[in-house]
């Protein structure tokens, strides 16, 4: 005969079992979310960067030759300018992801796939100048973010992608 005991201690373990199911199915569960709003967050990232209207701005930015800060100065100032405007979209877009990869928001990694180049040609290209902006308005502030981002990517670089 089956005593009360054994019919109770069975009954626990079965609802220690449903217990467990649950939370490992929630662990699961929410992994999955993690992943799929980190795919949600860089396709927004890639998104913005392959806008047809952006991927001009990349073009034009890339050919314009800048010889000095002055230079430079006055295309950033000139709110008519199509360069000027997307060398501060352009700075602003790293700045931004700059703070989401400082955060811990997305991975460098993702970032230094499929960026790598342009943020690397990006600052090499218009850094010097945007550093000595700092300098000219007073804000040491200034795109550090974005200098963080090239600072990582090149790192990023050095260690997973043979290059820097």
């Amino acid at each position: 005969m089956v005593d009360l005991v054994e019919i109770q201690t069975a009954y626990y373990m079965m609802a220690a079992t449903g217990v467990l199911v649950a939370a490992t199915y929630y662990i699961f569960n929410m992994r999955q979310s993690t992943k799929n709003r980190k795919a949600q967050l860089f396709m927004g990232i890639y998104d913005k960067w392959i806008a047809p209207e952006a991927i001009d701005g990349h073009i034009r930015i890339r050919r314009l030759k800048i010889d000095s800060f002055t230079e430079f100065y006055e295309l950033y100032e000139n709110s008519e300018s199509v360069e000027g405007r997307h060398i501060i979209w352009t700075a602003v877009y790293f700045e931004g992801l700059g703070v989401l990869v400082k955060e811990g928001l997305i991975d460098v990694r993702l970032v230094a796939l499929f960026l790598h180049g342009e943020v690397k040609l990006f600052w090499e290209k218009y850094g010097p100048f945007l550093k000595e902006q700092r300098v000219v308005e007073n804000y040491p502030r200034a795109w550090i973010e974005a200098e963080y981002l090239y600072n990582r990517i090149i790192d990023y670089g050095r260690r997973h992608l043979q290059q820097g």
